[in-house]
């Protein structure tokens, strides 16, 4: 059973990763600041934030961001 139990964690850790994907979602996080979930985007375009509300939740408590890497540091976009 422990075994089952295990597979079935990682199958579902698989969907939803695979969710993550396909609506280009890099993280998230909570901004404590301004009481708001973080969700940054590989793409922050007008498209991609519509899709993920229509995908996910339409909520005013969401701040999008972009995450964007190159070879020596990391950046955040808000939107």
């Amino acid at each position: 059973k422990a075994e089952a139990k295990k597979r079935k964690k990682e199958i579902e850790y698989k969907e939803e990763m695979g969710v993550w994907k396909k609506l280009g979602i890099s993280a998230c996080g909570i901004d404590s600041k301004d009481e708001k979930v973080i969700v940054m985007l590989e793409d922050v375009s007008e498209m991609n934030i519509t899709n993920f509300k229509n995908e996910v939740i339409n909520s005013p408590l969401i701040k999008f961001c972009q995450l964007s890497f190159s070879k020596d540091n990391a950046s955040v976009t808000s939107r």
